[in-house]
């Protein structure tokens, strides 16, 4: 039994990887169809991000299965992680005794996204139990959304994924698709603007992302 499963974050890039599946555009670039997509809940995404979900969902694709360790702003608050334990964090910007600026290391992704896409695959999809072995009938590739312009991060997470043994592939950037192309795609076939997969809290915006969320998101 194969399994071909899209990690869908419901960003730019994810989405046009749904698209271009549901659409048949991977098969014939690629010879790519998903068997599933999986998207882990933080719990803490903007509005707009569920809101573009249920629209994904609405057009009868390939499933997304959705999976979720916790509310993270929550954990956050108590200074715990989903099992009790010490806080995976998120990259917040810090202030030196000296003044100096700084920024704690980023914890939270393999947490409350990696594991959970993971558990969602055996438990979910294969079926397995906790702790069984992953029968050597099943194989299955994790699909990811990198672009064209982002091989440093699909360096990265590929090597992280083959020190676990998974197999994952990046389509866009076969493709040579960088995410100005993925925008491109998207406004054509999305009627509605694809919003920025990522926590209301994180970090890692920009001050125009900032103002955006504050006016539009109830969560902000």
């Amino acid at each position: 039994m194969e399994y071909h499963i899209l990690n869908l974050g419901a960003g730019v890039q994810s989405t046009a990887l749904y698209l271009l599946d549901a659409d048949g555009e991977l098969k014939d670039e690629l010879g790519i169809k998903f068997t599933h997509a999986i998207f882990a809940d933080t719990q803490e995404e903007p509005d707009s991000v569920y809101e573009h979900l249920e629209w994904l969902e609405s057009l009868g694709g390939v499933p997304i299965l959705k999976g979720t360790a916790g509310k993270i702003g929550d954990d956050l608050l108590k200074g715990e992680n989903s099992t009790k334990q010490r806080f995976a964090s998120i990259p917040a910007f810090t202030l030196n005794s000296d003044g100096s600026k700084g920024m704690i290391r980023r914890q939270c992704t393999s947490e409350y996204k990696i594991q959970v896409v993971e558990r969602v695959i055996r438990r979910d999809i294969i079926g397995l139990e906790p702790r069984k072995r992953i029968p050597k009938n099943v194989t299955f590739t994790q699909y990811m959304g990198f672009s064209f312009d982002e091989p440093g991060r699909a360096a990265r997470a590929k090597g992280r994924f083959e020190q676990r043994g998974w197999n994952v592939m990046f389509p866009l950037f076969e493709m040579q698709w960088k995410r100005f192309d993925c925008a491109e795609y998207l406004k054509g076939r999305v009627p509605h603007h694809v919003p920025r997969s990522a926590c209301v809290f994180c970090p890692y915006k920009s001050d125009r992302e900032w103002a955006n969320l504050k006016e539009s998101d109830e969560s902000g």
